[in-house]
């Protein structure tokens, strides 16, 4: 998929979610435990794939960088004391969610009032901080089962954010800002494409045709600005733009550059 593509039909969310990534190492012990269980009592279960706690779930349609803007906002300098096992019930889709549920804390409740003042949330009685595991088919889990694996469950670790995530409402990842941003490694593809008068979009590929990331570069007079995380000293997104421009702007950026401007790119390690 070309990254103009992505744009056109993810510009609009029907229907999105906020949460914190969390660190799932942590979680590897206690997952496997609860999943000896289920398979002790012939359960048929799913695993929960990208575990997560949910900071707001927003039920209206916003423009994607707005919410991104947002995002960017949000601290995740965040852990998550543990309260206990808990069962959630999903009604819309029928299943019932193992979670680990947790203690809410200051960060989490300020989060969501703030992102709650800005865009239609939906409200609940409680903030429950919770991490779903696993689902299992509504009515399948005997109340024997909950106490036998609460009785003897490994102690619940600390949560630790790694990161904060947007989803739309197929519940497909759209937006990721990670706990540590590694622009130098080489690890990372990027695509620039001109969206206005000295306005530019930097995509930022990890793995995939989906960005992990875009960041908007603009120009006024002869100061040059980046709206992404790390904007102390030289911006490198802005340096990637003026050497984009240099090149001629060429729309296969990469392939069709030669010379100076890519090697100073793989220089920086840029990966183009």
């Amino acid at each position: 998929m070309k990254f103009g593509d992505y744009i056109n039909e993810a510009k609009l969310l029907k229907g999105t979610m906020i949460g914190f990534k969390v660190d799932e190492k942590r979680l590897s012990n206690i997952k496997k435990y609860i999943e000896s269980w289920l398979i002790r009592y012939k359960i048929d279960y799913e695993k929960v794939v990208n575990p997560h706690v949910s900071i707001a779930m927003m039920p209206g349609e916003y423009e994607k960088d707005e919410l991104v803007r947002e995002i960017n906002t949000i601290s995740k300098n965040i852990s998550f004391n543990p309260k206990g096992m808990s069962i959630f019930r999903g009604i819309n889709v029928k299943k019932d969610f193992i979670t680990l549920e947790y203690k809410p804390n200051k960060e989490m409740i300020e989060n969501y009032k703030k992102i709650s003042s800005k865009f239609e949330t939906i409200k609940f009685d409680q903030i429950k901080p919770h991490v779903s595991l696993f689902t299992v088919e509504q009515g399948t889990m005997s109340d024997k089962f909950f106490e036998d694996v609460r009785y003897s469950l490994p102690k619940i670790p600390k949560l630790k954010v790694i990161g904060v995530e947007l989803w739309n409402q197929k519940f497909k990842k759209e937006y990721v800002k990670e706990g540590s941003q590694k622009f130098w490694k080489g690890k990372e593809e990027y695509s620039i494409r001109e969206v206005g008068a000295n306005k530019y979009e930097v995509a930022v590929f990890v793995r995939g045709d989906m960005p992990e990331s875009v960041y908007i570069v603009n120009k006024s007079g002869s100061k040059w600005f980046c709206n992404c995380p790390a904007r102390k000293g030289t911006d490198k997104h802005v340096s990637m733009v003026q050497e984009w421009i240099k090149a001629g702007k060429p729309s296969d950026f990469g392939k069709n550059v030669k010379g100076d401007v890519l090697n100073k790119l793989k220089k920086m390690g840029v990966k183009v």
